[in-house]
């Protein structure tokens, strides 16, 4: 997989752009995990349960995150994701010195792990406060 201005192989660009939409549906559930507990989701769980019915949990967070992705994808895709951006990017990128350039990855995959970390926190500390809530 190479990284080249307007590459025929739209790889790259499109895993970026799933991954970014990844890490906004985990920040909005992250959101959603700690707001939750505190009464201030209660119509959209409301909403959620008329949809669903008693459907498990499971199945209520996959359809979930599913919409979710349907709709926040075309918007990373058109924006972050488009063309011009990847372009910029990696032209950006390709000017760095070769030694810098693990710096740079380095800090993609930091936001990534602390995506997952507060994610995880999230759930746990939604978790916690609604069983004393």
């Amino acid at each position: 997989m190479n990284l080249e201005l307007n590459s025929p192989e739209a790889t790259p660009r499109a895993i970026g752009t799933i991954l970014a939409s990844v890490m906004i549906v985990m920040w909005l559930f992250s959101l959603a995990f700690l707001t939750f507990p505190f009464g201030l989701g209660e119509g959209i769980i409301d909403g959620l349960q008329s949809v669903f019915g008693y459907s498990t949990g499971k199945t209520i967070g996959r359809v979930s995150a599913t919409v979710l992705f349907i709709i926040i994808y075309p918007l990373v895709k058109y924006t972050i994701g488009s063309q011009k951006s990847y372009n910029t990017i990696i032209e950006s990128y390709l000017k760095t010195p070769q030694e810098n350039r693990g710096e740079i990855a380095g800090k993609g995959l930091s936001y990534l792990i602390i995506s997952i970390i507060v994610f995880v926190v999230a759930i746990i500390i939604g978790g916690i406060a609604g069983t004393f809530l």
